[in-house]
């Protein structure tokens, strides 16, 4: 089984849609044919491509990088302090003067220098702005790496966004997003509960 998933590892980025279905195929015939090593082997190495699918890196379009266009998405989380709003937005939509078209998802973290305009996750924003890669900044040795922290989240793009230049544009209501928003909401109720720290 090991060395099934880590053939599939190794070759994950070569193979294509048709391969793996081959490999289906060649492990339902070898489970038929009473050929386990085979069929477990064949079962390892589908899932060891798999795994190097879902760890992949998302193709994000480089039109879309440095350049100013209108990003729509949603809010999937909302970090905040008394100076900046941190927001991850999961992009699904671009603009340019003329066109809009959906896109290949991906996430993009945005920062804001305000609380307003107020949003909340699931809400669906536009922003005019331009978005980047993220950029390792560290000049000393044992720093804390944020840029693989948040490339572990499958972050890999930020952009600073300056209030007057969101709009709001709307709400998921997927059930997903209803939960998130539902939690969010319980989350700031018990934090304003009057209770003791210890009871918190």
């Amino acid at each position: 089984i090991l060395i099934g998933i880590i053939i599939g590892i190794l070759l994950g980025n070569s193979f294509n849609f048709i391969l793996i279905i081959a490999i289906i195929g060649i492990s339902l015939i070898s489970i038929f044919a009473k050929q386990r090593i085979v069929a477990i082997t064949s079962i390892a190495i589908v899932l060891g491509w798999i795994c190097t699918i879902i760890e992949a890196k998302p193709a994000i379009n480089t039109r879309l990088l440095n350049k100013e266009l209108a990003f729509s998405g949603i809010v999937s989380s909302i970090k905040s302090n008394d100076v900046i709003r941190t927001a991850v937005i999961d992009i699904d939509m671009v603009s340019d003067t003329s066109v809009t078209q959906n896109i290949t998802p991906f996430k993009c973290q945005v920062s804001i220098p305000s609380l307003n305009p107020h949003f909340e996750i699931g809400n669906r924003i536009t922003f005019l702005n331009s978005i980047e890669t993220l950029s390792d900044t560290r000049d000393l040795p044992d720093e804390f790496d944020y840029v693989k922290y948040l490339n572990q989240q499958s972050i890999y793009t930020q952009a600073f966004v300056h209030p007057e230049r969101i709009k709001i544009s709307g709400n998921n209501e997927n059930i997903i997003w209803i939960i998130k928003r539902f939690k969010s909401q319980i989350t700031h109720w018990i934090a304003c509960l009057p209770l003791s720290t210890e009871s918190i």
